[in-house]
Formats: structure tokens, sequence, C-alpha cells
């Protein structure tokens, strides 16, 4: 996809839509359609990368004025070699609180350096698979 980056233009206070028309479009749907959202990013020098930093960005349009994620259910998970996953999974789960949302745990972290590498990280999977149901139950007991 092609998300460009938030130009700070604070448009968004007012109409409560971002001026910038490119692929977010399709994302801001699918994060207001959804009761929880599933964040994921690699690591990249000790932080997320700067392309989930772009899309976690450009959702400050949803922030105002009407809070449009609050209450929905965050979790997040992070792909790192050894160093970084904290710090990562730190911006994502502080992205969550910025925007209201009930965050799922501390997140998620897959261990490995090359292509491919994280899916033989038994723990890192199991988790993974842990993250998605301790979401869905969340759902689940915040529906009324």
């Amino acid at each position: 996809m092609k998300i460009a980056p938030c130009d700070g233009c604070m448009t968004c206070h007012q109409s409560g839509e971002c001026r910038i028309k490119d692929d977010m479009q399709k994302v801001y749907k699918k994060v207001l359609a959804a009761d929880g959202i599933i964040l994921g990013s690699p690591v990249y020098f000790w932080a997320v990368s700067g392309q989930t930093k772009t899309l976690m960005d450009r959702t400050y349009a949803l922030r105002y004025p009407h809070h449009k994620l609050r209450n929905k259910v965050g979790g997040a998970i992070v792909a790192a070699g050894r160093r970084g996953s904290v710090n990562a999974l730190s911006v994502i789960n502080n992205f969550f609180l910025g925007h209201d949302m009930l965050v799922t745990g501390l997140g998620i972290a897959g261990y490995g350096t090359k292509k491919g590498e994280v899916r033989k990280d038994e723990h890192g999977m199991k988790s993974a698979k842990s993250l998605g149901t301790q979401v869905t139950e969340l759902i689940k007991r915040t529906k009324f």
C-alpha cells in the first residue's frame, strides 16, 4: 500500500478526516469496522518500522474529534532479532492507549534474524496464537 506520512496540518481536528487521500482510506474503513486490532511490526533499529509508525501517525485523524477507536481491543506483536522488542511493543501499546483502546497485556515478540526464522520460534508462535485468543475473548467480554 502507498501511505503518505502525516504532515501535521491538523485539518482532522475540525473535520474528523485526514485530507491526504491515499491507500490509508482503505485502512480507515477496516479499523473502524473492526472490534479488535492486532498491530504487528518488524523491529528495525530498536523500534517499530517506519512504515508501521507512518500508519500509526495517520490514525491521528481517528482520534479527533470523536475518539473513533475508543474501546476497541488492541494486541501488539513484533518480530525482532533480539534487541528492541520491548521498546517496539511499548510504542504499539502507547498507540493503543492514545486511542483509548483496551490493551491485551504487554504484547508478543517472535525472534529471528533471517526471513522465515520467526516461524521456528515455537514460544513466539504459541504466544501469537494466545494473543489472538486473548483479543477475541476480550472483545466478547466488552460486547453488550
